[in-house]
């Protein structure tokens, strides 16, 4: 048989291969190396920085720990012009494309934002929700190497005991900040407030209940997660609360999947090296991360008080976060896609 009877191009691989020798095939345990290096790398860091709050959480006040939160958060989306490429290679748009398409997103969630910001709000928080849950159903797979059951039960809870759960149960953490953003002054009646306590009581035993059957399914990590964030939404304030899931939690996790998912950060990982991966992504994120900060710097400049401040970053926050969620929804279909 001559060669061109023995070899054939397999398009899917990319390169020459013999029918009659296998593909070679990367084992299992270097594959995993990245993916299980950068999980536990996060893991730590939030579990870390959560445990730090709850324990510090009467020494700062929560503004200060949610600022630094949002802050600290910035970077995770920064690189979410490079996703497409990433993905499809040469089939991707133009960069300029994609940064148009994004920018003009971004400016336009954030004018909704301001012109009709009940209703802004309501769809913020709804598709927030939905995209931290994602984010940490996403994240457990990648910490277990497979996808778990559970998904839905695991994402609700982790949105229930993120966003729901620490403004029910202290609310008036949660009330100025809500009137700063709506421009007019809100507050509770007694019945609401009770209402509010009674629905809290409920929720903390249901999330209980989700964390012991993780731990019963031998879920361990999943559920020592769920048992750090009750106890941050319990003891914390929730605007602290916040700031320290979003800034250490959510971002840290995100940014685990994003190195990943870099095919330049492919042979560091997997030799073990996560010190070239942090400072290829720190180079990429360096300059949209700079350009968020100076707007949020001349907000807080021009700002009429803190409420004013409050208002105009959570506008951003909402024009970055809208074309945020697309990229990484886009990302996560693919990553299903790979693995079936």
């Amino acid at each position: 048989m001559t060669s061109a009877g023995v070899d054939r191009v397999r398009p899917d691989r990319g390169r020459v291969v013999g029918l009659l020798t296998p593909a070679p095939r990367r084992p299992v345990r270097a594959s995993r190396r990245g993916p299980a290096l950068t999980a536990a790398a996060a893991t730590t860091v939030s579990r870390t920085v959560v445990v730090v709050v709850i324990l510090g959480s009467w020494l700062l006040p929560p503004w200060v720990v949610l600022v630094a939160g949002l802050v600290a958060g910035l970077p995770h989306g920064a690189v979410d012009h490079l996703v497409p490429r990433w993905w499809l290679g040469a089939r991707a748009p133009r960069m300029v494309a994609v940064l148009a398409v994004y920018a003009t997103t971004a400016v336009a969630a954030y004018v909704a934002f301001r012109a009709w910001p009940f209703g802004a709000v309501v769809l913020f928080l709804v598709v927030s929700a939905w995209h931290f849950g994602s984010g940490e159903t996403g994240f457990a797979d990648l910490r277990a190497g497979r996808m778990l059951p559970a998904r839905v039960l695991r994402g609700a809870t982790h949105v229930l005991v993120v966003l729901a759960l620490p403004a029910m149960l202290h609310p008036d953490g949660v009330l100025p900040l809500l009137g700063a953003v709506l421009g007019t002054p809100v507050d509770l009646d007694a019945s609401t407030r009770t209402a509010l306590t009674v629905a809290a009581g409920v929720a903390l035993v249901g999330a209980l209940c989700v964390a012991a059957v993780e731990l019963a399914a031998g879920r361990r990590a999943e559920a020592l997660d769920l048992a750090l964030l009750l106890a941050l939404a319990v003891v914390v304030s929730p605007l602290a609360a916040f700031g320290a899931y979003f800034g250490a939690w959510h971002s840290v996790r995100h940014l685990a999947r994003t190195l990943v998912d870099d095919p330049g950060n492919t042979a560091d990982l997997a030799a073990g090296r996560l010190g070239p991966a942090l400072r290829r992504f720190a180079r990429s994120a360096a300059a949209p991360t700079a350009v968020s900060l100076v707007v949020v710097g001349a907000m807080a400049v021009t700002a009429d008080g803190w409420g004013g401040f409050a208002s105009h970053y959570l506008a951003l926050l909402a024009g970055l976060t809208v074309p945020h969620l697309v990229v990484v929804a886009w990302a996560d279909r693919r990553r299903v896609g790979a693995r079936t």
